[in-house]
């Protein structure tokens, strides 16, 4: 009788074809793969990745210029104290010219 439901045609096509994608709504495969889905994911990560090479470039470019506006002279005890020994060698020098012009000068 009239009571059994008759399957429309395009549930029937539906069924034979499987499942069907929700990405580009072809059939036979889902979303995650998807040809057309899984391109996009590519694209979508590329451009993720390029942005963030930017920051770290510009975080690095930072960390550059914060490091070159510490780096100073630096002089260690050692240095400093060639560099003394240096002065003390020339005022002893000069000390000695010095005393030996008074010494000349009582001579005369």
């Amino acid at each position: 009788t009239n009571t059994q439901r008759k399957p429309r045609t395009d549930e029937k096509t539906n069924q034979v074809k499987g499942v069907q994608c929700h990405e580009c709504e072809g059939y036979g495969h889902i979303r995650i793969e998807c040809a057309t889905y899984l391109k996009k994911q590519k694209k979508d990560l590329t451009v993720s990745w390029s942005d963030e090479d930017d920051s770290e470039g510009e975080v690095e470019s930072e960390a550059a210029k914060n490091i070159t506006a510490l780096t100073g002279r630096y002089m260690s005890d050692t240095d400093s104290c060639d560099e003394e020994k240096k002065i003390i060698a020339q005022l002893q020098a000069e000390r000695y010219d010095n005393l030996s012009k008074i010494s000349e000068l009582n001579n005369e």
